[in-house]
């Protein structure tokens, strides 16, 4: 925190960006995470659009 800032710093960068930046997975972890069952899989074969399918796997 800067001298002149009259703001209060709460969390330190290095929380912010434990709370809010990108998960940093490993391969097994992605594996687990995105890997889809096969009633799973049916159904995103049926989803044409790519941000769509996308989305499904995310919200699994």
């Amino acid at each position: 925190m800067s001298l002149k800032s009259k703001r209060r710093t709460i969390l330190l960068d290095s929380d912010i960006q434990d709370l809010y930046g990108a998960p940093k997975l490993s391969f097994e972890q992605k594996r687990y995470y995105f890997s889809l069952n096969d009633p799973e899989l049916d159904a995103l074969r049926s989803i044409r659009d790519r941000y769509n399918r996308v989305y499904f796997v995310l919200m699994k």
